[in-house]
């Protein structure tokens, strides 16, 4: 779970599957993660991405999926598939994402 705010996301919630995708504890994915999560996509994808994320909670839209690279605690970079549920809970917007690890189906389509 994701709040946004100020032109940002901040993580609420990481459950122990993702940080374990991203070979940390839950309390590791806070730290890395606390300036915004937009912070760790990658460069390549980042634009696009946060265009995505912008126009669906604009128009409201239910649910949308992504795919990009965000970056480890190690520096280095995973694929991941965001399946996205926007949704307004006192007034705030928070997206809900599920994560998949899609690394070795982007590598078998790029070479």
């Amino acid at each position: 779970m994701t709040t946004y705010r100020d032109g940002n996301f901040y993580p609420e919630f990481f459950s122990e599957k993702f940080a374990s995708m991203m070979e940390m504890t839950v309390q590791e994915a806070f730290d890395f993660y606390q300036l915004g999560i937009e912070s760790r996509i990658h460069v390549e994808e980042k634009e696009e991405t946060l265009k995505t994320i912008r126009y669906h909670m604009e128009k409201k839209t239910d649910s949308w999926e992504c795919v990009y690279r965000l970056q480890k605690a190690d520096g280095s970079y995973i694929w991941l598939r965001n399946i996205s549920s926007l949704i307004i809970e006192d007034g705030k917007i928070k997206i809900y994402a599920v994560c998949s690890d899609v690394t070795q189906d982007m590598k078998s389509q790029q070479g």
